[in-house]
């Protein structure tokens, strides 16, 4: 338990100093839910969504699956994101990492491999919509090493992330002032 919270306080630290370190148009955060198809699970996800490249991201994440599911579990991991394929205002992704669980009713599972603390490995794809501050995404992932598949609906909000751009020249017009034709600078 003390190794999974040392982790959970570094994932956290490191996006509250990458929101810190990196402009604002590069860094957004998260809240999805969940549904595992495999235990029948719901859960509710956090993330921070950090742009490390051009089509890249680095993705820490927690997510906890509640009590009255039949696996009652938290996991904290980090995954990459490529974007492969971007068409108009929808963006469509793979992502791959890994992420430490922690099963906190593991000995009531009659799965020989079940134990408190385990490691998974994901794999999977995801689509993003919008251009604006406020994208809502959908990822379905398979969990390797469990042989699970989720289901994730959510959304990402960029902070500092306007829909009005001040101080440029408006569309056909002179002199300065906002111009609400301008979509917000986050990722592109």
């Amino acid at each position: 338990m003390k190794r999974f919270c040392g982790i959970l306080v570094f994932l956290v630290s490191s996006a509250l100093i990458a929101s810190e370190a990196l402009s604002q148009d590069k860094v957004c955060i998260g809240a999805s839910g969940i549904y595992n198809f495999q235990t029948k699970g719901l859960g509710l996800g956090f993330r921070v969504q950090i742009r490390v490249a051009n089509k890249v991201h680095a993705v820490p994440q927690v997510y906890y699956f509640f009590p009255f599911n039949t696996v009652h579990e938290m996991y904290g991991g980090m995954n990459v994101h490529y974007d492969a394929l971007k068409l108009d205002k929808l963006t469509i992704y793979g992502l791959a990492g890994g992420a430490l669980n922690m099963w906190f009713n593991a000995e009531e599972s009659n799965y020989e491999k079940a134990k408190n603390t385990n490691v998974a490995v994901e794999a999977g794809v995801g689509m993003q919509y919008g251009n604006g501050c406020w994208k809502p995404f959908a990822e379905q992932r398979y969990n390797v090493v469990w042989q699970e598949g989720c289901f994730r609906i959510g959304v990402i909000w960029c902070p500092g992330c306007t829909s009005e751009k001040g101080g440029g020249k408006k569309k056909g017009g002179k002199g300065g002032g906002k111009n609400k034709d301008e979509l917000c600078p986050a990722y592109w």
